[in-house]
């Protein structure tokens, strides 16, 4: 058999690697990999953790040159660290820390995808309300840059993003601009599961006041 050089081996690959069935293949892969991600918040116990897992193992190949993938890898090392928190408190941290660094580096691939800062600013808040990681300098840069454009988003998404505002500033103890932001979230979109979240924390907020 005649011998094929690895320079043919590598421009081969190449070619695949930059054809459109294996790009199109990757992007479902990505897609899929999100799917389990968002699926496992919606379940507990051994379900949620299941998909976890499938989510890290579709994500892990893509992570170095895609930002979404990156970015749902990343806060899906964050969720996977509650299944350690009792066992292993070290490896939870270090799954906390680990996933919150990914996501950074996704949101500085792509510093204006509004997907990834959404993510990285909920994310940032379920991490530091429930870890010693905390993440509110950080995010604090998304909550800026998404009130700046806020008004260019479809309403669901504006309600997504005033709740997530407001549950930050509600972290900050700054009870006018968490209440402002709820309520403008169930004004954006009241029939949405984001406006009716909103809608629960308003008279929380005024209560606490």
């Amino acid at each position: 058999m005649k011998h094929i050089g690895l320079k043919a081996v590598l421009i081969a690959a190449s070619f695949l690697l930059c054809s459109p069935a294996f790009a199109q293949d990757k992007e479902s892969q990505i897609a899929k990999g999100i799917e389990f991600h968002n699926r496992s918040r919606a379940v507990e116990g051994s379900e949620s953790d299941s998909l976890i897992d499938n989510c890290i193992n579709t994500l892990e190949p893509f992570i170095k040159e895609n930002a979404l993938a990156c970015a749902y890898y990343g806060s899906a090392l964050t969720i996977k660290a509650g299944q350690y928190a009792s066992k292993s408190p070290m490896k939870a941290y270090s799954n906390l820390k680990k996933g919150s660094k990914l996501i950074d580096k996704a949101v500085k691939m792509e510093s204006k995808n509004v997907h990834l800062r959404i993510l990285r600013l909920e994310n940032g808040i379920d991490v530091s309300r429930g870890s010693p990681v905390k993440r509110y300098k950080i995010i604090r840069d998304d909550v800026d840059y998404l009130l700046k454009i806020v008004d260019h988003f479809e309403p669901e998404v504006k309600a997504e993003v005033y709740l997530a505002c407001g549950n930050f500033y509600l972290d900050s103890k700054k009870d006018d601009l968490a209440k402002k932001y709820f309520e403008l979230a169930y004004k954006s979109s009241p029939d949405s599961d984001f406006g009716a979240r909103a809608k629960e924390m308003i008279p929380q907020v005024a209560a606490e006041k």
